[in-house]
Order: structure tokens, then C-alpha cells, then sequence
């Protein structure tokens, strides 16, 4: 009998350049009973502030890790390698996003 999976959804803010840039994320996270890298993560980029700039290289990425945390981390550090800063989403942030570019955080 199989264990049901669990799953997990997280949007997280990237900046660039002090917030001259902006790019929403949607972090997933996939949890089984697999004794070997149980963690199935996918990221897709969901929105960015400007079309004509592409400071992450990707659109998506995913992959197996040993722990929800590792893969955050992995994430976070693509993001840094391409100059971004993760953050989470608060009140403030959407309200900025909403007031300079129109978009209204998911």
C-alpha cells in the first residue's frame, strides 16, 4: 500500500539590481516515502517586471532532494549566482509591486 504524497506551494519574491528588476516564483515541493532524495522541487517563474530583461537564465527548474530545506537552499543559490536576492512575499512588497508596475502578487 503506498503512502499518499505530500505537497507544498510557496511564491517568493526575487530582486535585482536594489529592486530595479522583479520576478515572481512559485516554488513546489513534492514529499514521498522514497528513502533516497524523497523531495520532488519545481520552481516557474510566474511573472517579472520587465520582458526585455532575463537576469535568470531559466524559466523553470526542478529536481530530487533529500529535504524541502535543501532544495530551497539550492534554489537560493541559483538565484544568488544570477545576482537575485530571495524574499518572501509580504503586505509591503505586494503593495510596492502593485503600485510601480500594476501586478498584483498570486
Amino acid at each position: 500500500m503506498s503512502v499518499a504524497r505530500t505537497h507544498s506551494h510557496l511564491t517568493v519574491l526575487v530582486r535585482f539590481n536594489e529592486g530595479a528588476h522583479w520576478e515572481e516564483w512559485h516554488l513546489r515541493t513534492n514529499r514521498g516515502n522514497k528513502s533516497n532524495k524523497p523531495v520532488k522541487f519545481s520552481a516557474t517563474q510566474h511573472w517579472r517586471s520587465d520582458h526585455g530583461v532575463r537576469p535568470i537564465p531559466f524559466a523553470a527548474t526542478s529536481g530530487s532532494y533529500a529535504s524541502e530545506r535543501e532544495a530551497h537552499a539550492q534554489f537560493s543559490c541559483e538565484v544568488a549566482a544570477c545576482g537575485g536576492e530571495l524574499l518572501a512575499v509580504t503586505n509591503q512588497l505586494s503593495n510596492l509591486l502593485r503600485e510601480r508596475f500594476g501586478h498584483s502578487v498570486a
